[in-house]
């Protein structure tokens, strides 16, 4: 199980966060969520996040893995949003 904690909120424009618990799959994991409102009247998804491989060569993996994770929240977000 992974575990958040969130650095920074700004409700609704921004969430900062990191991993925490005992053994996190990368180091120094943080990532920034914003939304922003466009032109046509919805909203626009900016998510980006940094980490350091936690064993040598992981780093490619785990950018797949997370980007995966991260676009399968965003759809959902995307279909639960009225």
């Amino acid at each position: 199980m992974v575990r958040e904690k969130t650095l920074e909120y700004e409700p609704p424009q921004r969430h900062v966060y990191t991993l925490a618990g005992s053994r996190p799959p990368v180091r120094d994991y943080r990532a920034e969520v914003s939304f922003t409102r466009n032109d046509s009247g919805g909203t626009d998804l900016r998510w980006q996040g940094s980490f350091t491989e936690a064993a040598r060569g992981t780093g490619p993996i785990m950018c797949s893995a997370l980007r995966a994770t991260i676009e399968l929240l965003a759809s959902r977000l995307a279909r639960a949003t009225p």
